[in-house]
């Protein structure tokens, strides 16, 4: 009993580590702006980000003609998913993992129609066929209506 208790610690902290290292891979996710302007009759803003591999090892993005994000839309106090996280792809669109190497950056865009605060949520592996992955948020950005003439 006494070795399982001691072995105990070195049990929690190797299921706490992170599967890419102590502090996950390096990514930077920005939107191209920080405020947007959507039509209020339907008409949605696109919003343009990159992601940019600061790491030292390839990473690999969800991708279905553009990369597959979460956005998140800020309610009170919470971050609450809004759109996204997971998507149909058709045939008409390249598909799988989309490798980012070191240095490297992608542009994607994603669509947002309400008013509101939102970040981008990103999530990447350390391989093509890897299950282990990582999310990375971007910085926050706003969505207006433009006024009506």
């Amino acid at each position: 009993m006494e070795r399982i208790l001691s072995a105990l610690p070195f049990i929690l902290l190797a299921a706490c580590t992170s599967p890419f290292g102590s502090s996950g891979p390096e990514l930077k996710v920005r939107t191209e702006q920080e405020e947007y302007v959507a039509n209020p009759i339907g008409f949605v803003s696109p919003v343009g980000f990159s992601v940019k591999n600061e790491g030292d090892e390839s990473i690999y993005l969800p991708h279905c003609g553009e990369v597959i994000v979460a956005v998140d839309r800020r309610e009170g106090g919470d971050w609450r998913q809004a759109y996204g996280g997971g998507s149909l792809c058709l045939a008409i669109n390249t598909s799988g993992p989309l490798e980012v190497q070191p240095g490297d950056s992608v542009r994607s865009v994603v669509s947002v129609g309400e008013p509101g605060r939102y970040r981008i949520r990103v999530r990447a592996t350390d391989g093509p066929d890897s299950s282990r992955f990582h999310e990375t948020v971007s910085n926050t950005f706003t969505v207006e209506y433009s006024p009506m003439d």
